[in-house]
């Protein structure tokens, strides 16, 4: 017989479990919410961090408590990822700043492995994966309000957009823009007629902003999209054939209300001496990244401009004039080149090139499923932001992190009911 008093023992054996088995995975979940929702705001760092760092600790514990992690330690992906961290690691430690560049790491590079360990665990369910792209298309109609309002309100007030604070939202808007239409082709009806607005809006928002870069990565995302959804019916042709023209309608009528944004674009469209002053750019971070070619110099900004600045008066014979010479790269590979040295900037490439060949691979595997375009919105987000548009310009890796631990849980999925990897 029973003494009655076994229940109570296991009481709290159950409800440590319960926490564990449904409490821990959706507070990974929502913690991964506030960190998207705040990742471009600037401010609330602390809710930010806060909204991974938790996350990142439950998913620890709870991997250790289980002796399981929901991570795919074999994914060539991941392997990319710690290879490259690995280099940041080995280039900072001997570097001539390796107390800073240790603090950047944490800043960077272990955000980026455990978004990755965090998103691709907590999200590897079909329909958990769906939600989360549901929820970065919402939070880029927030993002979306917020950079055309600012839009506007340049418009009215002096006539065209204040270029040097507005540009930035060229690469939000681009950020958003491939689930916008992830979106929009999953839906039917007034749905996606709804989803249409927000996907407009951004091209029309990046078309305006006149970021030349933005312009030539919103061109090879729409034929990443249009290359994969040959096969559906012309789904993304429809939606352009639509869409163009009332873009082209609205940006002629800004154009004839505001014939001073016209000219802006106009102006630095055709501008020679930003490209040449990229291209000296280059060419003086290709010579700096010589003295230390095969492990980079290490990941602290700081000391690279300085060392930037230096090197220009060098050759130069002045240092670089403030606010006109950019003093970065603007170059995402030549950065990591800078930074990382080759051994840095192939594991860099070879990043993307798995993304690229697992992506395609799973896709064609799997030729039915709403989530199967998920990871076509993350191939074309990564490209477009991180390999066409970073050609012109360098930028935080944390955005590409997330998208990555995104493309493991796309890659890696779980069925639904047990758990399992499939």
């Amino acid at each position: 017989m029973s003494s009655g008093k076994e229940p109570l023992t296991r009481a709290p054996e159950t409800a440590v479990k319960t926490l564990g088995d449904k409490g821990f995975p959706l507070i990974r979940e929502y913690g991964i919410y506030v960190f998207l929702l705040l990742m471009f705001g600037g401010k609330f760092g602390t809710f930010r961090e806060l909204g991974l760092y938790l996350p990142s600790f439950l998913w620890l514990l709870q991997g250790i408590i289980r002796k399981k992690f929901g991570v795919a330690w074999r994914e060539p992906l991941l392997m990319g990822i710690l290879g490259l961290s690995l280099s940041a690691v080995l280039s900072s430690l001997l570097s001539t700043t390796p107390l800073h560049a240790f603090f950047l790491l944490k800043r960077e590079y272990l955000k980026i492995i455990l978004l990755y360990f965090v998103i691709s665990a907590t999200f590897a369910h079909r329909e958990k994966l769906k939600q989360l792209a549901f929820f970065i298309a919402l939070v880029g109609i927030l993002y979306l309000s917020v950079g055309l309002f600012r839009i506007v309100g340049d418009l009215l007030k002096a006539g065209f957009i204040n270029y040097g604070e507005t540009r930035y939202y060229a690469t939000v808007f681009l950020f958003f823009l491939p689930f916008f239409l992830l979106q929009n082709i999953s839906a039917e009806g007034l749905k996606r007629v709804l989803w249409t607005l927000p996907l407009m809006g951004s091209m029309a928002g990046i078309l305006l902003i006149g970021v030349r870069g933005s312009w030539l990565a919103l061109f090879g995302i729409l034929c990443i999209w249009i290359y994969f959804l040959k096969e559906k019916s012309g789904a993304v042709f429809v939606v352009l054939k639509r869409g163009v023209p009332v873009i082209l309608v609205a940006m002629v009528i800004v154009f004839i209300l505001f014939p001073g944004q016209l000219k802006m674009i106009k102006e630095h469209t055709v501008q020679k001496v930003q490209m040449s002053l990229r291209f000296e750019t280059w060419n003086i971070f290709l010579i700096m990244a010589k003295d230390r070619f095969l492990i980079g110099h290490g990941i602290d900004d700081r000391a690279m401009m300085d060392q930037f600045r230096e090197e220009f008066k060098r050759v130069r014979g002045e240092y670089p004039a403030e606010g006109i010479q950019p003093t970065t790269p603007h170059n995402q590979f030549i950065k990591i080149l800078y930074q990382q040295g080759i051994v840095g900037l192939m594991l860099y490439c070879a990043l993307f090139i798995v993304l690229i060949h697992r992506t395609v691979k799973t896709f064609r595997m799997h030729r039915e499923g709403s989530p199967l375009f998920i990871g076509i919105a993350v191939l074309s987000a990564i490209l477009g932001e991180y390999v066409i548009r970073c050609l012109t310009e360098d930028r935080s890796l944390i955005p590409l992190g997330f998208l990555l631990g995104m493309a493991g849980a796309y890659l890696n999925p779980m069925k639904e009911p047990s758990g399992e990897k499939i």
